[in-house]
């Protein structure tokens, strides 16, 4: 893999666009906080050798905040206390870098600067120093709880949920947390928004607590389990499954989209990744601490050589990467490695098959139109086949406008009853639906 030239004209690479750096932000206030702060004539010894870019930006009379990125690897480092990372300090100098390259002058790196390539840690699984008997314990506990709170749903009626206060959701979302059942507390919280949200909404309530309650009774007999079942019981619940070594694979891998979920007093990070060669998808996973040191950024579009170890699962998604890797802006096509919806509902019946504790599947489409029938968008594949996206989609008219009238990819998550749109790639283009904020 080539390193990023920095030549005088330009610091990061002509394929980047500030798209690439919205996309980037953890919300849309730090996005739009990036602008401002960019903007800002503010910033000090604004420096750069050959593969980073660093800066000093006055915080108060008596303190600054030191920032820096690597424009190899794409790790960044700030001695801000924002807790959503990238912060829009690190987006700042990225902007400057794209818009204003001239406002850097060369130098040695100062005393200061972490050296993002170099002191990489591997962040540690949430809860690590515990030991997996204590933790597993707590889940237990927890998912004992909620099966009796669904047992008393289910028993009181679902008539009286939509007059339900907030505090009837959020007191066992909270529990969940504190047992750090994460995942499930979010599955919790978007359930929590289904009453009264559509006229079929107790059907759709009734297949999540349905899941729910799967989940509960394969807690109860946990201890049975396969390993790869058991792994695929824990990583549904937040807790990382164990890797495994066999599970190898070395392929040119390409950034397809990522999330960001909230998880206690921190932030989780999924991205998918997809194998140009393997064709195959992984979901690394980030803890995102504003203490870190360093932090990686993984943006779409985005494309390195390396090695991922998979997980121990029924149908492996979760993989660990490498960090630091050599990351380049250089999109494959991936209209030609993407499949019909038929092909892709075909691989998810498979997964589901053998892991029904799957709660979101990739999918990359491709020849997909964007179509409104009866107030509903929904994605048509030029199979015929079609998806619904979530009632809440609120950039539908957008994908229509970013097809131009035709058939364009579609990254996305399908979670058995609507795909949830990521990216969006075309042949001019590659969009970052979280820059748009396309789901509310």
């Amino acid at each position: 893999m080539q390193t990023i030239a920095t030549p005088p004209s330009a610091l990061l690479p002509p394929t980047w666009s500030a798209e690439h750096i919205f996309s980037l932000a953890p919300t849309l206030t730090v996005a739009k906080s990036s602008q401002t702060t960019a903007a800002s004539t503010r910033w000090r010894e604004l420096s750069r050798d050959d593969v980073r870019i660093w800066g000093v930006y006055p915080y108060n009379l008596q303190s600054v905040i030191q920032t820096s990125v690597n424009l190899n690897t794409f790790a960044t480092a700030c001695s801000c206390t924002n807790r959503g990372r990238p912060c829009s300090h690190i987006l700042a100098l990225m902007l400057i870098a794209l818009d204003q390259p001239e406002r850097f002058t060369v130098g040695p790196a100062p005393d200061w600067h972490v050296d993002a390539a170099t002191t990489a840690k591997d962040k540690e699984d949430m809860g690590q120093a515990d030991t997996e008997s204590d933790r597993l314990g707590q889940m237990q506990t927890g998912m004992v709880e909620l099966e009796t709170w669904l047992g008393d749903m289910i028993h009181q009626g679902l008539a009286e949920l939509p007059n339900r206060p907030k505090s009837y959701w959020q007191r066992m979302i909270d529990r969940l947390t504190d047992a750090r059942a994460h995942e499930v507390a979010q599955q919790l919280r978007e359930i929590s928004t289904i009453p009264n949200s559509n006229p079929d909404w107790p059907d759709h309530l009734l297949r999540q607590i349905g899941r729910l309650y799967l989940l509960t009774q394969g807690f109860r007999h946990i201890d049975q389990l396969p390993v790869v079942n058991r792994a695929d019981l824990l990583a549904a619940v937040g807790w990382t499954p164990p890797l495994n070594p066999a599970d190898r694979v070395a392929d040119r891998w390409v950034v397809l989209g990522s999330s960001i979920r909230p998880m206690a007093r921190q932030q989780l990070q999924q991205t998918w990744l997809f194998g140009c060669n393997s064709e195959r998808f992984a979901l690394h996973e980030q803890i995102i601490r504003h203490t870190d040191p360093v932090q990686f950024l993984l943006p779409g579009g985005a494309t390195f050589a390396t090695t991922l170890t998979f997980s121990h699962s029924a149908h492996p998604l979760h993989a660990r990467l490498p960090l630091p890797t050599m990351i380049t802006i250089d999109t494959p096509d991936l209209d030609k490695l993407g499949s019909s919806i038929t092909e892709a509902h075909r691989r998810y019946r498979n997964a589901v098959s053998v892991n029904p504790w799957l709660r979101r599947f990739p999918m990359l489409l491709s020849q997909i139109t964007p179509t409104l029938q009866f107030e509903q968008w929904e994605v048509h594949g030029n199979d015929g086949a079609r998806l619904p996206l979530p009632p809440d989609f609120g950039m539908g008219w957008h994908l229509l406008a970013f097809s131009g009238g035709r058939p364009l990819t579609l990254i996305g998550e399908w979670d058995g009853t609507h795909l949830h749109p990521l990216t969006v790639y075309t042949a001019d283009d590659w969009i970052d639906l979280r820059t748009l904020r396309a789901i509310r």
